[in-house]
């Protein structure tokens, strides 16, 4: 039998229970000559397109002086652990066609800064300024998303006393933190001062960078 006849397939599945933003389901797939039944996942009950949501890597740049560059992190409180998480800004899309427009409104509201509509910082012919679609957790959901990165002048009268415009469900605390070689000794210095968590796209971003310096 060759490996194209031994991948396995979803067979079909069922809503056991929806709510506002998920949904419940159990799904049957095909595995080589066994079939499972009932496999437990949830998914969005809000999806526009092919993606969920968005998250966004906020640089701060001070053109005009010899200021570091600094990366926009929250401290987001998650009721499901009832602990606040260090995360990168993030939100759902309003529309799959404009996810740049979404990013510029997600990072408004949960922090007050408001980016540049033109992205000098990096190659985009090396590293894309927005991501394909993305998976972090399809063990339990099919919940995925777009990264994005945005450029901050923090120099901008308008990022210099910033507001933020938070839903009444959340709370959100803004950092910023040296974008350097020690960003993963930061964060944990900022997780530990705070009584924070930190989530694992944050952390592997921190983690690559500090592999980056070694691993030459």
């Amino acid at each position: 039998m060759d490996s194209k006849s031994q991948k396995a397939k979803n067979t079909g599945r069922v809503q056991a229970f929806s709510g506002k933003w998920l949904r419940f389901l159990l799904a049957d797939y095909q595995n080589k000559e066994v079939t499972v039944k009932g496999y437990e996942y949830v998914e969005r009950t809000t999806r526009k397109g092919e993606f969920d949501g968005i998250t966004i890597i906020g640089i701060v740049k001070y053109p005009n002086t010899n200021r570091k560059d600094k990366l926009i992190l929250i401290g987001n409180y998650r009721p499901p652990i009832d602990k606040y998480v260090i995360e990168f800004p993030a939100g759902l899309v309003d529309s799959a066609d404009d996810c740049f427009t979404d990013a510029v409104r997600e990072l408004k509201e949960e922090t007050g800064f408001v980016p540049e509509k033109i992205l000098n910082i990096i190659d985009s012919k090396k590293i894309p300024q927005v991501s394909p679609i993305v998976y972090s957790e399809p063990s339990v959901t099919n919940e995925n998303e777009k990264i994005i990165i945005l450029q901050i002048d923090g120099e901008n009268e308008l990022n210099k006393n910033t507001k933020q415009e938070l839903e009444e469900t959340e709370n959100i605390n803004v950092h910023l933190v040296d974008l350097d070689e020690k960003l993963l000794e930061s964060i944990s210095k900022l997780a530990k001062e705070n009584d924070y968590v930190i989530e694992t796209k944050v952390y592997t971003f921190a983690l690559g960078i500090s592999l980056g310096k070694v691993l030459v």
